[in-house]
């Protein structure tokens, strides 16, 4: 999308942003997210474009797409950031896999997104199934067998010993940018800096059924 296209979305999602949105202030960060219906009609060209269709299809290998949730999301980094003193609450900053929201989502760019903004951090191929009985077992007592939530987060130390944490990319991009992901595989958020801000929109894609494959 182009640099109107963008400053048009954002008008539409900002007008459409309910008292009711989710704010988290922590001492470092402040977080707001908002969750839209993709029935929400200031989204339809998105969630039908050409592209996010065909990518979506061919990844579920299915001629129907289903969309669980469109999700506004900015972050301020507002002051300085202690890994060790992140709660729960903003457990984004630990390795996990959203196994149960389905495997591919988009991540549309609203702004540029560098190092110092918190680019989304993933490792590529680690979700592909283990190649030894030892991650196997790791991989069942984890994540395999755990579609509650909150799903189980590991530290980089724990994790390098399974898969190859140096592998790690920080995905960096313009405003406009479309981003697609297996969120099955490990990945983390990172640290938002101090006076920097990061603007995305979210795509939540649903597995679909057997009767929607055919």
């Amino acid at each position: 999308m182009n640099d109107k296209q963008i400053l048009d979305l954002k008008k539409k999602i900002y007008s459409n942003i309910k008292k009711k949105d989710t704010n988290i202030m922590s001492e470092h960060l402040y977080r707001k997210r908002i969750i839209f219906d993709p029935e929400n009609p200031i989204f339809k060209d998105l969630v039908n474009h050409k592209f996010i269709s065909s990518v979506a299809k061919g990844f579920y290998n299915s001629s129907y797409i289903n969309f669980m949730k469109l999700t506004y999301e900015l972050k301020k980094g507002i002051g300085e950031f202690d890994l060790n003193r992140i709660n729960d609450k903003l457990r984004e900053y630990h390795y996990h896999s959203d196994r149960n929201f389905g495997w591919i989502k988009f991540c549309l760019f609203l702004e540029d997104i560098e190092e110092n903004n918190g680019p989304f951090c993933i490792i590529p191929a680690s979700q592909n199934w283990p190649k030894s009985i030892l991650d196997l077992k790791y991989r069942i007592r984890t994540f395999y067998s755990n579609n509650s939530s909150p799903l189980p987060t590991f530290d980089k130390e724990k994790l390098k010993k399974y898969v190859n944490t140096e592998n790690e990319i920080k995905l960096t991009g313009k405003k406009g940018d479309l981003m697609a992901v297996n969120t099955a595989a490990y990945h983390k958020g990172a640290n938002v800096k101090k006076n920097f801000t990061r603007e995305v929109l979210w795509f939540y894609t649903k597995f679909p059924s057997s009767f929607e494959t055919f």
